[in-house]
């Protein structure tokens, strides 16, 4: 299980073999993610949300596209941290 002294985004269990994989690989890179960072991946991943993505791949393509060409950021360097916030994310879909 992960821990807020992870990744900055509080505890979660990957509900996924991808999500665990996504776990593993940030905590590799050793992933921190702060609380301005996270609140405005989440911003943007909620947005995503309403669209009603057919799979959780359509829905990160959605968000690092957003990120990209609304917020001119580099989606290669957000790629891991959107991710994990999604995988975060997820979790908390799925036990709420």
């Amino acid at each position: 299980m992960g821990n807020d002294s992870d990744f900055g985004i509080g505890p979660f269990v990957p509900i996924s073999e991808r999500d665990e994989q996504i776990r593993r690989e940030a905590l590799l890179a050793q992933i921190w993610i702060s609380p301005e960072n996270l609140a405005f991946i989440l911003s943007v991943v909620q947005a995503a949300a309403a669209t009603a993505p057919d799979t959780d791949e359509d829905h990160e393509n959605d968000v690092l596209a957003t990120l990209a060409i609304k917020h001119k950021l580099n989606a290669a360097e957000w790629r891991l941290p959107v991710l994990l916030v999604m995988a975060s994310w997820r979790y908390k879909q799925a036990v709420h």
